[in-house]
């Protein structure tokens, strides 16, 4: 999980928060039973930091790349 964060929070979540001369703290949790691979958890990620970056736009009218 950190290096799907780590891999992808520059493109998608740290280039918006500094176009909006914003800071958020941000945790994020693993709590499922089984251990899923690799591809699923970048999936999800991707999924939750393109979700966070929409919603930052919106809020702060931030054209998009």
């Amino acid at each position: 999980m950190r290096e799907s964060y780590r891999l992808h929070k520059q493109q998608c979540l740290y280039d918006l928060l500094v176009a909006a001369d914003k800071t958020i703290v941000l945790s994020v949790g693993y709590i499922g039973k089984e251990i899923v691979p690799y591809s699923v958890i970048e999936k999800k990620m991707l999924k939750m930091l393109n979700q966070l970056g929409e919603q930052l736009t919106t809020a702060n009218n931030i054209p998009v790349k």
